[in-house]
Formats: C-alpha cells, sequence, structure tokens
C-alpha cells in the first residue's frame, strides 16, 4: 500500500509539469466513449475512466489490450506492479498502478497527449460540479492550479485551472475506496 502512496504522489507531482502533448494523433470517433467522463446524453452517472481503463475493475490483460503494452514496467515491494505509459514515460508521468491481484488500483495521467487533452466544463458537464479540496497543487504552489475532486460515483479527481479550465493531470481511482490525495498544507519553504 506504500508504494501505491507514493505512486499515487509522484504521479500528482509529475503530472504537474508544465507544457502537454507529444505528437500522436487526436482522438477518432471510436474513442468518444473511452475518454474521462465520456457518457451517453441521459445516462446514469459512471465511474470515470481512462481509454476504457477503470480502477478496480480492469485487468492487466484488459490494460494491455486497450492501450498496449508499456513503455516501461516497475515492480512494488508491496507486490504492486506500474506501467509506464508515454508521454515522457522516462519520468513517469502516466502510470497505471495494479494491486496484488493484477487489477488496477491507480490510473495517474500526469501528461495528456496531444488530442488527449480534456477541460474541466467537459468533466463537470459529464459528472457534475468538483468540490475544490485545495486552491494550490503541489506542482506549483504559487500557480492557479487548484485540485478538485468529482463526486464520488466518478472515482476522479484533477489538478486545474478554474479559470481557464485546462486539466494539467488526473487521478483514476476505485469509487469503493477512499482517495489518497494529496493537499498542500502551506506554501512550501524557498
Amino acid at each position: 500500500m506504500k508504494n501505491v502512496l507514493q505512486a499515487t504522489c509522484m504521479v500528482l507531482v509529475l503530472t504537474l509539469v508544465p507544457g502537454n502533448g507529444y505528437g500522436q494523433g487526436g482522438i477518432d470517433a471510436g474513442d468518444v466513449n473511452r475518454i474521462p467522463g465520456a457518457r451517453s446524453e441521459g445516462s446514469d452517472p459512471v465511474q470515470a475512466d481512462w481509454k476504457g481503463v477503470r480502477a478496480g475493475k480492469s485487468t492487466r490483460a484488459q490494460v494491455e489490450s486497450l492501450l498496449g503494452r508499456p513503455e516501461s514496467l516497475r515492480n512494488g515491494e508491496d507486490g504492486s506492479v506500474q506501467y509506464i505509459y508515454p508521454p515522457l514515460a522516462h519520468l513517469g508521468f502516466n502510470r497505471i498502478v495494479f494491486d496484488v491481484s493484477g487489477v488496477v488500483s491507480i490510473v495517474g495521467i500526469g501528461k495528456f497527449a496531444e488530442g488527449e487533452e480534456v477541460s474541466l466544463q467537459e468533466l463537470s458537464e459529464k459528472y457534475g460540479e468538483p468540490r475544490r479540496l485545495s486552491k494550490r497543487s503541489h506542482r506549483d504552489f504559487n500557480a492557479r492550479q487548484s485540485i478538485l475532486q468529482f463526486p464520488p460515483e466518478a472515482g476522479l479527481w484533477v489538478v486545474a485551472d478554474e479559470e481557464s479550465g485546462r486539466v494539467f493531470g488526473a487521478t483514476f481511482y476505485d469509487p469503493a475506496t477512499e482517495p489518497d490525495i494529496p493537499i498542500p498544507q502551506k506554501a512550501p519553504a524557498k
């Protein structure tokens, strides 16, 4: 569990590096049901997913079927496994953490690929208004990057600029669990 917590915190910290995109193609019509928060009009709220991967439900085989083989793999001391995907996989921005049973426990997206960005408005329309947990994130305490949590059934929290609506990073978690969201308590010492 300690490694999962560390991975989540690392995803949040790494999520928060400026810039976005890496030259991959955009989303095609077949992807509309696999982007975070996508659901048909009038349907009941559903758990958020990243390209079809759902925390607490998806298995390693399903993740590989949806996303392909990871660029790298890390084993945790607790038996967890982390799949690391591009962009910037060498920095571990985008990781999927599996528990010892091989089921996804967390999906952390810290660097959206070009064409895969999501907006705060898009997510709010799909899941309802998020609750602000902090006006600041660990990325850059002085930047306008709030930590926002969507309704519990979505299993999603993000780091976003509420003014522009830009989402810098997202963490998808199993709604049946209590998320561990690293909230800054005060400005870091300079």
